[in-house]
């Protein structure tokens, strides 16, 4: 990911502070209010700043063959390996945080995913985008087999499969038996 997936997160981690900051700032009990602001909003940014580095210091992300691997986390480490086949959508985005920095948002989900992508990379550079995009819905090398593959008429000529019947009363017998 861009470094600018620094600055889009601790930004977008502010919009979810901004009710609690103004209601602390107006409303907020007794003493200076330039204490609050000197104090609890460069706390805040201080602590969304780091942490949002060591987000995107984290995240990695690569392409193989069939998968693709992601390795995300701070606290809590995850990996995550998404097969190619599976990718149903990839959308691309360019929120008011992205433009400045000329950058897309990318979504990325699968079958059987939720209602939330199953990946999303806020800050990718558009060449960079189109790559990743060209490389998941690529089809895969089609692998060769060594048998010697059936096509529908040679199946339906084969013999037809002897099925045994059993009749209904000899099966109420068996189960009075067991």
């Amino acid at each position: 990911m861009h470094w600018a997936a620094v600055v889009i997160m601790v930004l977008s981690g502010l919009k979810s502070f901004i009710i609690p900051i103004i209601i602390a700032f107006f409303i907020g009990g007794t003493g200076f209010p330039g204490l609050f602001a000197l104090i609890i909003i460069p706390a805040i940014l201080l602590i969304s700043g780091g942490y949002s580095f060591l987000y995107w210091f984290m995240y990695r992300y690569r392409v193989e063959d069939r998968e693709l691997h992601i390795r995300q986390g701070v606290l809590i480490k995850k990996q995550r390996y998404i097969q190619r086949s599976r990718v149903q959508s990839f959308d691309m985005s360019a929120g008011l945080l992205q433009r400045p920095f000329g950058l897309v948002k990318v979504k990325i989900e699968t079958a059987g995913g939720g209602s939330e992508p199953d990946v999303e990379l806020i800050a990718l550079d558009r060449s960079e985008a189109n790559r990743l995009k060209k490389k998941l819905l690529k089809k895969p090398q089609e692998e060769t087999v060594d048998e010697e593959i059936q096509t529908d008429d040679e199946a339906f000529h084969e013999e037809p499969i002897q099925m045994n019947t059993l009749p209904i009363r000899n099966l109420m017998r068996w189960r009075k038996i067991g």
